[in-house]
């Protein structure tokens, strides 16, 4: 437990894992003070010129440095669940769930906990907030398995039931990048749902696309769910191909019985 100010404390848990290099800190924030930032600082011997940030659907990259007007008005910029600072062969990545501010400066990355802001609820950044980030070194360069699904796996918990059964996969990829994003009813037709897919790293990527059960037809939407063209299959695989980013919504219509 630490003691901040006068008024405000923070309660950590430090988690090591036997099995993967994981550090998580789970943190529970009691925050009485205003006008102040509270932060987490990492440092770190990376020599990188950049460091990634995600957003939706992707990341952006930003400047350790600064050496420029321009490159100092990035002090602090956004991430969701990952920054990552890698060179070649190393990296380490800074994971979260619910903190989307960051600054990165040489090898040093610093996260945004807390601010006590008074604007426009002078009592909305009062009291006790949780929240989780963790730390992930990692032996490669940038990968979507060393950075991007732990990422996810960290804001995704899984659910767990009671009772035991064997519940194929609904749908796979055969590439760790093409991230499966959203699953959804069809908005237009009760016999079809709609699967959201992105590629995340940046690359371009072809993908075998493995369904657990039988449909009848597949097609490429617009956000709107509006078909665009009929995707060839053969069996329950699909074959598709993404330019880096790119973001595709596909309906699955189902066989009628």
């Amino acid at each position: 437990q630490y003691q901040l100010t006068r008024k405000s404390s923070l309660t950590q848990d430090m988690i090591f894992y036997a099995g993967h290099p994981e550090i998580r800190f789970v943190t529970r924030i009691n925050w009485q003070d205003h006008h102040r930032f509270l932060k987490t600082a990492f440092d770190t011997s990376i020599q990188s010129e950049f460091s990634r940030h995600e957003v939706q659907f992707g990341s952006i990259k930003r400047p350790t440095t600064r050496n420029t007007a321009e490159e100092k008005a990035k002090f602090e910029v956004s991430n969701h669940k990952y920054t990552d600072l890698s060179e070649t062969r190393y990296g380490i990545a800074l994971l979260n769930d619910c903190k989307y501010g960051i600054s990165v400066k040489g090898g040093q990355m610093r996260l945004s906990l807390h601010k006590g802001g008074l604007r426009p609820d002078d009592t909305g950044d009062t009291g006790v907030h949780d929240c989780t980030y963790s730390l992930y070194p990692h032996d490669t360069g940038f990968k979507a398995e060393t950075v991007i699904q732990p990422a996810y796996a960290l804001n995704v918990q899984p659910v767990q039931i009671s009772g035991k059964g064997d519940i194929p996969s609904l749908i796979q990829a055969d590439v760790p990048n093409l991230i499966i994003e959203t699953i959804k009813p069809c908005e237009a037709a009760d016999s079809a749902y709609i699967v959201r897919l992105y590629e995340a790293e940046g690359t371009y990527t072809p993908v075998r696309l493995t369904f657990g059960h039988s449909f009848s037809s597949l097609s490429e939407t617009n956000l709107l769910e509006e078909d665009l063209r009929n995707l060839p299959a053969e069996g329950q695989v699909a074959a598709l191909v993404f330019k880096p980013f790119e973001i595709k919504t596909i309906k699955v219509r189902l066989r009628s019985f």
